[in-house]
């Protein structure tokens, strides 16, 4: 419990020292860094990249190309990957892809096509999936706590006001609101969500990201993830302090795509 607590408590800090310190566009142009890992989240919806024109599959698509990746980190276990790259051949179904079709539609063609390989960065586990169902079925309304109801309900009421478009998904208060929610949930229910509770599982997902980040060293490392996700990998990230590793801006990915910041 303890160290669910600290963690939240680390969160909530590094949420309110990033709002402290945006005051200005805050991106640098998305130019090359020779001799450093670079590092470009692109933030997915998953299915809603098929019924939604903000954010198409084909948008995503655009994205993915504008980063000139090296190395694709694709949101897969790595006990999963070789199923989910069999499956996207059309040898085997597998219903990891009917959770996150962008890998069919866009990171595995679009790593077959530019030469690049693609690394697993999932931290699910079946633990973690049963848990997060369980946890569900028992309590359909989340926490009984007050003030994470309250966060919950401001945080979901912004994001379905706001809707999915690119720029948005990819904002500084994009990335502030998702770890605001992730944040209360943990804290008020991390203990009976076990191996779902947010932000452990966030914390493997960021371990295999690092483990990419040494694999891959000097290469530009394209992030295609749930967007929920990246506020807690790019604090991660600036938190090691490695002068080698250059987290650039998504907003300078969407003026290289031609989508407006």
């Amino acid at each position: 419990m303890r160290t669910r607590l600290a963690e939240a408590a680390r969160a909530i800090g590094w949420v309110l020292a990033f709002v402290c310190a945006c005051g200005g566009p805050g991106w640098e142009p998305l130019v090359r860094a020779p001799g450093r890992t670079e590092v470009i989240f692109v933030g997915t919806l998953h299915r809603r990249h098929l019924v939604d024109d903000a954010y198409s599959m084909q948008t995503l698509d655009r994205l993915v190309r504008a980063a000139e990746p090296e190395v694709l980190v694709a949101e897969v276990p790595p006990a999963r990957l070789e199923k989910v790259r069999r499956a996207v051949l059309g040898e085997r179904p597998d219903p990891w892809l009917e959770s996150f079709p962008e890998l069919a539609a866009v990171v595995f063609p679009l790593a077959e096509e530019l030469g690049v390989p693609v690394v697993p960065g999932s931290g699910w586990t079946r633990q973690a999936t049963d848990d997060w169902q369980a946890y569900w079925a028992a309590h359909p309304q989340g926490p009984e706590g007050e003030l994470w109801r309250r966060a919950h309900a401001r945080v979901t009421e912004r994001l379905a006001e706001e809707g999915s478009a690119p720029e948005w998904i990819h904002a500084p208060l994009y990335r502030e609101l998702t770890a605001w929610d992730a944040t209360a949930l943990s804290t008020h229910a991390g203990r009976s969500l076990g191996a779902a509770d947010p932000l452990l599982l966030y914390r493997r997902h960021a371990r295999l990201l690092r483990e990419a980040l040494r694999r891959h060293r000097g290469k530009r490392v394209v992030v295609v993830f749930d967007a929920r996700v990246r506020w807690y990998f790019e604090r991660e990230l600036r938190e090691l302090g490695d002068p080698s590793i250059l987290v650039h801006d998504s907003r300078a990915l969407l003026e290289a795509a031609g989508q407006e910041p």
